[in-house]
């Protein structure tokens, strides 16, 4: 049995708290400098017509499509499509068979995705072909449905076990990671919007033979993208030292006072007053939706942040009626993390 008894969690700050300016900025020289200059007005409207279509072009271009039309008329999009369907192709995820009144075949759909780094910049632009699951029939596409999923517990355990062991920790990213499940079922999909087979365009997808037997050699080579130390993983940041390992989530936090409106907001010391009780009476929110979805973000966030568990676990009691009362709490929390969003928690080394 592997245990990191030793090894103590503690939260501490390694910035001052981002100082919130509430005071607009004057133009002290307003009343004593004037242009009289038609010319260089035009010139000035110009310029900032210039910025505002480059500003509009970049966030466009930071904007995940909404479909597979809007991608294929988008370069850096279409590229992701292809190096995505170059990988099916390359591994023979499929073979194209004639349309024979074939029980049910599903549907596929694109997915998009931007990959961003700890900074906030562009990592990657990723494009991911997936079946409509959900067309499948059951006792004919499948029999039975499972999703193995890793626990936030057990990665807590075992960077604690590396950091006491002084275990050097990489992170590896495994190149279309669905081929290593076995699929026992035959399935037929339509051809993937934009990557019809002109010379076939009536044919339908079934998995092929040809990957069962892939995938058995997949358990001795695996196409591996070594992304180096670990760093950044699952929106969580990783920093290390002698001193042990540290690990915040301060773009998620960032990303998540956006999404709620509340990157503007003015801070304040603790995520829920001492004392407070929350009760089902109250005006209810006419959009729950959003409630439900502040509380889903901010559980995900305690992975790192033990600090706030307590006050979301709380408020998640009423998320099946959440009142105004209950979203005033949330916003308590989102504000008590605008203030510590440097917080981070620590695996201290023992030596």
């Amino acid at each position: 049995m592997c245990t990191a008894g030793n090894d103590i969690d503690v939260i501490t700050e390694v910035e001052n708290p981002t100082e919130i300016n509430t005071e607009d900025p004057q133009d002290v020289n307003s009343d004593t400098e004037q242009i009289d200059n038609d010319s260089s007005e035009d010139n000035t409207t110009h310029d900032e017509s210039l910025d505002i279509t480059q500003q509009q072009s970049t966030y466009k271009d930071t904007m995940e499509p909404a479909n597979a039309k809007e991608a294929l008329t988008r370069p850096l999009w279409k590229e992701a499509m292809q190096k995505e369907f170059q990988a099916l192709m390359s591994n023979k995820t499929w073979i194209l068979v004639p349309y024979q009144d074939q029980e049910n075949i599903v549907d596929s759909k694109w997915v998009f995705k931007t990959k961003y780094k700890p900074d906030g910049s562009i990592e990657r632009r990723k494009a991911r072909l997936v079946a409509k699951g959900f067309q499948q029939a059951a006792g004919i596409d499948y029999e039975e449905t499972f999703s193995p999923v890793i626990k936030a517990s057990t990665v807590r355990i075992i960077l604690s076990i590396a950091v006491h062991l002084n275990w050097e920790v990489r992170q590896l990213d495994i190149n279309n990671a669905f081929l290593n499940g076995y699929l026992k079922e035959t399935v037929f999909m339509h051809q993937p919007e934009g990557f019809v087979d002109t010379t076939k365009p009536n044919h339908i997808c079934s998995n092929n033979e040809f990957l069962q037997a892939f995938i058995k050699q997949l358990n001795d080579v695996f196409s591996l993208k070594d992304l180096g130390l670990l760093h950044y993983f699952l929106g969580i940041e990783v920093q290390r030292d002698v001193g042990g390992m540290y690990l915040k989530q301060s773009k998620y936090i960032s990303d998540l006072l956006k999404k709620f409106k509340m990157d503007n907001c003015s801070p304040c010391p603790t995520p829920m007053i001492t004392g407070r009780q929350f009760t089902v009476a109250g005006e209810k929110l006419q959009d729950p939706t959003v409630f439900r979805q502040a509380i889903g973000g901010l559980q995900y966030l305690t992975h790192t942040r033990p600090d706030i568990a307590f006050s979301v676990n709380k408020l998640s009691q009423y998320m099946s009626s959440p009142t105004i009362d209950h979203w005033q709490g949330i916003k308590r929390i989102l504000r008590y993390l605008q203030g510590t969003i440097n917080y981070l928690l620590t695996h201290q080394a023992i030596h």
